[in-house]
């Protein structure tokens, strides 16, 4: 059942959404474990998106001007929040994925 419910949930567009709630999902849609899933994967893409941003130079202190160690020591949290943004506003596929894998996996137990 719970592979049925969670297909019938991604078909109604939970992942083009920044939460299962905005397609509808939630009591009447999404089962809670289902929920937590769906933000475990955002969580995961976020942090995925921070470390690939990070690596990208993202954050980086500019050599001619920069801001020294207080911006270096900052330059993370930006980092992150740039990430958690990109992956609750414009999902780039990784929660879907990561999403239909855990749902899966919850399935053959």
């Amino acid at each position: 059942m719970t592979e049925a419910l969670s297909l019938s949930v991604l078909q109604q567009g939970v992942l083009s959404t920044t939460s299962p709630k905005k397609a509808g999902a939630g009591a009447d849609g999404m089962s809670e474990r289902d929920a937590l899933a769906w933000e475990k994967a955002k969580e995961f893409e976020a942090v995925f998106l921070a470390q690939m941003l990070d690596h990208a130079g993202l954050g980086a202190t500019p050599s001619a001007y920069g801001g020294g160690q207080g911006e270096d020591a900052y330059a993370s949290f930006l980092t992150r929040e740039y990430a958690r943004i990109v992956a609750e506003e414009s999902s780039v596929g990784i929660a879907e994925q990561v999403f239909q894998a855990m749902v899966e996996g919850e399935d053959l137990k």
